[in-house]
């Protein structure tokens, strides 16, 4: 095992395992590809034998079929008659697959064949017939030879029965043994290849190469392989002469006691197998050559890549071991050693220089140890050091001149027993108690004690000092005397809190740095409201610029400067503050005393103000004493009465009167201004010049100190204008602008009056709703304002219809109401609805253009419909709808059943719209299935509403509620939505099924449904397009066939099918079939049920399948409600169907099992699609 030892031996035995796996994996492939090339051919061997077995089937088949209808023939009920004969030799003539053709008779005598007998003979003995005659079913017979045919055959037959179910005899086939082995040579067997019949006791009765030695003789003399009691086997054999063939057996027909007919066939397989073994040798010996190279490379590439590196590794070390660097100039070898060749280099080159660089880093760190030293012994500020235990380490001079120790008498001395008085001690352990636990403490200020006894106030900055595992060493501190300032600043403190002016100190930039409490009584901000405040912030804004210029003024330093400005409270006020400031240029603070001047300069602007308006005023004064006489009068008031001042000043203050309000008016005014000392109204005074002016009059007291009265003020306001802005408002409020009849909200208070005159005189009021016809085309043809001059000419041809008394209004756009009040009988009002329908239809000329239009008009009664003035309209334009629906030009009198059917129609409505907002509706699936081969072709897609009270309801239950309404389109678009995402769901359990979706002529007729399709396709990714397919429904609902065609050929651009429902039905015409492109007819399932017993529903069904071939499209059957159906529609040719006999609607979870599980009936296997039509054929010409 020392050989192991090495790293070579190690590399080469690496190698050998790494090749190991390949070799192994390479012989198994190879054994693997024989094993495969093996079963390839017994499978082929096997697709051979089971097409040839079914080709001999065939022949089986077609003579039983033979025989079957033979037996129908009544000349075999009587076989011992010379016809019987005669009629099997005609058709023995006919055919060339049988030597001969017989019909004994029950007892098994044979007189009837189609080759004459020599003598009489019996076949009551034979095994086939007795089983023919006692089963009633066809029958195989052994090896023989036929008496009358004299050669070897294999004979065949079927019972025959007479009409009462009675057995006549038996007819009989027999089929020569060389012609079978002549039909299986035809077979296209291989070259080489074998092939044997034998009948139920395993005798050959065919051969492959023809052998007729072999016929009759047991197969098991020759392949004794071959039990009789097996089925079906396959083996590979060699025979006597050397070839090696795969053998199959397959069952022809199982005949008597179950005893199989069996098909044996041997294909050769001697060169296939010679070929892979050959193939297999050079596997072999190309990996064999493939592992020597392999171990010489490796020999070769570890010596060259790996020893020789490591040996120049192993030098580069020695070198290093004594100092020296390594010559890298002739490397050779694997680049991965080179690169830690090198790098190992690198890293002793390293080492050296850094041992070096060491020896100069601790020459300069000692330096500046030195100079930090002297340093803190010169700094201006008190420099001390402890440990832990608060024992002083450091104490340079600073420290000596501030607390009066030498640095001997500090050093080695606990720190708070040496300058902090004892009362004091333990908040100084709590700071640095902080700082120890690196919580705070790195600042603080605080009491100490000098040697003199002195309390002086310090600053102290302190720093942890750490070693390299972060445990603290000791702490430095830098303090600082700030005594003085301290003194300074509690001097300021107090002359701050004077609290009846206002005290600033400014930084040069405006905010503010110091307050007193005057802020707080005179402005309402804190002190720590305005710490840091941009000052302007607080000043009026007219006031912030001028307060800006003053403060850089007095930043350039120099006297003390006065100025006002304005600040906002806290409340919102604003108040006038009066200042002195002056600079502090070392500082760069401005300090400012400020005095609030408001009330005296509020007191001087009130004077000028009021001094201000009554000069300049617009509204009319008058200043009288405390017994109403004049004093004085503005400019305003010679304006608005006339009156000079001279004249007016010491009359009495009535000298305006008018005579239009009466004495109680007057003292009501003199009440309120004696009580509440003022009054404000409207009146009406008299102008100098007669003229009677609308006023608004304000009147208020003014009182002196005492409280008494001392004058009082009048401000008059002319609303002569006002006056008429508001007639002209009220016409514009209650007429309307372009005709001049009244507006809704006039006739809303004309209906009302009227409602109430009915109900007290006992009379009745019509409400009519008038819609002009064609008004809509008119605008669009000739504009609209040829439309308004049509609403203006039609307006008064109403007007001059109606009686005088009677209301018409204009209730918007191209409708008008007309109230008829005071009806003795609701009779009376028909003459004027047929004069309002004959002036309104009357030609109008606009704009040289000859106009006509009709009206549809609706009539309810008050009081028979007694609801309120609101609900009369409502009820009147819901007539005047029903007018137009009936063919316009009109009158339509409201009917309430109505109303209430419509009312309740409504709410249905509002529910179907709950259940879609709720999530109640489901869709069922109906499977549609291929009845022949039971394959599952598609589903039909079928909406449920699953009502929370009333259970699961069919369509017929909603569906004709939102016919023609939005509900109908919408719930149509979730139907597509969500058969598209059980179409996904299905695809994901790996199963693809088409959905046929129905679309009525209402959502398919909308002008973006192709491209919400679109939108909805897009939103299932995973759905391919043609998967889901369109079934038309309500052809008769298409209105324009050109259109609907371009929306169904931009729906199947995008890859979706169309289906044309009910056809045969209806409108489904054959326009419809040619120009819409539809890919499925389907036939409506009135005709399919009907079809078994109704000859018409039958042809009409029989003429849909040639249109849908006529015209190359699919057809499917819906409505197969029964296995008739099905067979029926088979026959027919129509394999594709749906129906309560296959399968009702279903949820979509049990549409898979449902697949899984379900086969068509056995009876359906049976028929031959399209047999119906081929049934007319010849019984001879099918055979």
């Amino acid at each position: 095992m020392e050989y192991f030892q090495t790293l070579k031996s190690r590399l080469l035995f690496l190698v050998f395992l790494v090749t190991l796996p390949g070799v192994v994996a390479i012989f198994v492939q190879a054994a693997s590809q024989r094993n495969t090339a093996i079963d390839t051919a017994r499978l082929s061997a096997v697709a051979i034998a089971d097409n040839i077995t079914a080709e001999q089937e065939k022949i089986l088949q077609k003579t039983e079929s033979f025989l079957k209808r033979l037996s129908n023939y009544t000349v075999l009920l009587s076989p011992d008659t010379a016809q019987c004969s005669e009629f099997l030799a005609n058709l023995h003539h006919l055919t060339d697959y049988y030597v001969n053709l017989g019909a004994p008779n029950s007892k098994g005598e044979l007189t009837c064949t189609a080759l004459p007998l020599e003598t009489s003979v019996n076949v009551a003995d034979r095994p086939y017939i007795k089983q023919a005659i006692a089963t009633g079913v066809f029958s195989v017979g052994r090896f023989q030879v036929d008496r009358a045919a004299n050669t070897t055959t294999i004979n065949f037959a079927y019972p025959i029965v007479d009409q009462e179910n009675i057995v006549k005899g038996v007819a009989v086939a027999a089929v020569s043994l060389d012609w079978w082995s002549q039909q299986l040579a035809h077979a296209n067997l291989p070259e080489n290849a074998v092939a044997y019949i034998t009948d139920h006791e395993d005798n050959i009765i065919a051969t492959y190469p023809a052998q007729k030695d072999l016929l009759g003789v047991a197969i098991g003399s020759i392949q004794h392989f071959f039990g009789a009691s097996a089925s079906e086997q396959t083996s590979m054999l060699e025979d006597n002469q050397g070839h090696l063939r795969i053998f199959v057996s397959r069952n022809l027909m199982n005949v008597e006691d179950d005893t199989p007919v069996k098909m044996i066939i041997g294909i050769p397989f001697s060169e296939a197998l010679q070929t892979i073994d050959n193939r297999l040798f050079k596997i072999f010996s190309t990996i064999l050559f493939f592992i020597i190279l392999c171990i010489v490379l490796s020999i070769v590439a570890i010596n060259r890549s790996v020893l020789r590196p490591l040996n120049a590794l192993k030098t580069s070390t020695q070198q290093l071991a004594l100092g020296h660097k390594d010559d890298l100039s002739a490397l050779t070898g694997a680049t991965e050693l080179i690169d830690l060749q090198q790098q190992f280099s690198k890293m002793a080159s390293t080492r050296l220089d850094t041992e070096q660089q060491l020896k100069v880093s601790q020459f300069f760190l000692k330096q500046s140890e030195e100079k930090l030293s002297r340093h803190l012994q010169n700094t201006p500020l008190g420099a001390i050091g402890w440990n832990t235990d608060f024992i002083c380490t450091e104490w340079n001079r600073a420290a000596e001149i501030i607390f009066g120790y030498s640095a001997y008498e500090a050093l080695g001395t606990h720190i708070m027993t040496l300058i902090v008085a004892p009362e004091l001690r333990d908040e100084f352990a709590e700071h640095y108690a902080l700082l120890l636990q690196n919580k705070g403490g790195t600042f603080f200020s605080a009491e100490n004690v000098t040697k003199t006894g002195e309390v002086i106030f310090c600053n102290w900055y302190n720093t942890l000092i750490q070693d390299n595992n972060n445990e603290i060493e000791e702490i430095a501190t830098l303090i600082k005397d700030v005594t003085e300032d301290k003194r300074n600043q509690d001097t300021l403190d107090k002359f701050f809190k004077l609290p009846m002016t206002l005290h600033l100190i400014l930084d040069f930039d405006g905010y503010v740095k110091k307050v007193n409490n005057g802020w707080a009584n005179i402005l309402g901000y804190s002190s720590e409201e305005l710490m840091d405040c941009f000052i302007l912030d607080k000043i009026h804004p007219d006031d912030r610029e001028k307060t800006l210029y003053e403060i850089e003024r007095i930043s350039q330093g120099g006297e003390i400067i006065a100025f006002e400005n304005r600040y906002v409270t806290k409340s919102g006020e604003f108040r006038t503050i009066d200042w002195s400031s002056i600079a502090s240029m070392d500082e760069k603070f401005i300090y400012a005393i400020g005095t609030d001047i408001t009330e005296r300069r509020g007191n001087e602007d009130e004077l000028r103000l009021a001094a201000g308006v009554f000069t300049h005023a617009k509204e009319a004064i008058v200043i009288s004493d405390v017994h109403n006489h004049i004093i004085d009068v503005n400019e305003a008031f010679t304006t608005l009465s006339g009156y000079k001042k001279q004249e007016v000043v010491g009359l009495r203050n009535n000298i305006l009167k008018s005579g239009l309000h009466d004495k109680h008016f007057y003292q009501g005014m003199w009440d309120s201004i004696s009580t509440k000392g003022f009054w404000s109204g409207e009146i009406w005074n008299q102008h100098k010049s007669g003229a009677i002016i609308p006023q608004l009059l304000t009147v208020s007291t003014v009182y002196d100190r005492s409280n008494k009265v001392k004058n009082y003020i009048s401000l008059y306001t002319d609303i002569t204008d006002l006056k008429e802005q508001q007639k002209r408002l009220e016409h514009i409020a209650h007429y309307d602008v372009l005709t001049g009849l009244p507006n809704r909200s006039l006739l809303a208070d004309r209906l009302k009056q009227a409602m109430l005159n009915c109900d007290v005189n006992d009379k009745f009021l019509a409400v009519v709703f008038l819609d002009l016809d064609g008004f809509k085309v008119v605008n669009d043809t000739y504009g609209h304002d040829v439309g308004d001059e049509l609403l203006v000419k039609a307006a008064k041809l109403i007007q001059g219809s109606l009686r005088n008394g009677d209301t018409l209004a204009r209730f918007g756009g191209d409708e008008f109401v007309a109230v008829f009040a005071n009806l003795e009988k609701e009779e009376n009002c028909e003459s004027l609805l047929e004069g309002m329908l004959a002036a309104i239809r009357k030609p109008v000329i606009v704009e040289e253009h000859a106009l006509k239009v009709s009206a549809s008009m609706g009539v309810t009664f008050y009081p028979h419909d007694g609801v309120s003035a609101d609900q009369l309209l409502r009820h009147a334009d819901q007539a005047m709808y029903c007018a137009k629906q009936e063919g316009k030009n009109r009158y339509y009198l409201f009917d309430m059943e109505q109303d209430i059917a419509l009312k309740s129609h409504h709410e249905k409505l509002v529910r179907v719209g709950k259940g879609l907002q709720n999530n109640e509706f489901v869709l069922y699936y109906q499977p549609k299935v291929n009845m022949k081969t039971g394959e599952l072709v598609g589903a039909e897609a079928l909406i449920r509403w699953q009502h929370p009270e009333r259970g699961l309801l069919a369509p017929i239950a909603f569906l004709p509620i939102i016919n023609r309404h939005q509900l109908n389109i919408e719930l149509g678009e979730w139907v597509i939505i969500t058969a598209l995402a059980q179409i996904a769901s299905w695809r994901e359990q790996g199963v693809d099924i088409i959905v046929s979706v129905n679309i009525d002529a209402q959502q398919l007729q909308q002008k973006n449904f192709a491209e919400r399709l679109g939108e909805l396709l897009q939103a299932q990714p995973n759905v391919p397009p043609h998967f889901l397919q369109l079934e038309v429904l309500e052809t008769s609902e298409l209105q324009d066939i050109e259109d609907v065609a371009k929306i169904m050929q931009a729906c199947t651009e995008l890859g979706v099918g169309f289906a044309l429902d009910d056809f045969g039905t209806g409108y489904c015409s054959l326009t419809y079939l040619k120009r819409l492109p539809v890919e499925l007819i389907k036939i409506d399932q009135s005709f399919i049920l009907g079809m078994l017993d109704d000859p018409d529903d039958l042809s009409i069904v029989e003429g849909v399948m040639g249109l849908s071939k006529a015209f190359q499209r699919d057809v499917i059957a819906e409505g197969v409600e029964t296995l008739a159906h099905g067979a029926a529609l088979l026959r027919l040719g129509c394999c594709h169907a749906q129906g309560y006999g296959i399968a009702r609607p279903m949820p979509a979870n049990e549409v898979l099992p449902w697949a899984k599980s379900w086969k068509p009936d056995i009876s359906w296997s049976d028929i031959t699609p399209g047999e119906l039509h081929d049934s007319k054929k010849e019984t001879v010409e099918t055979v």
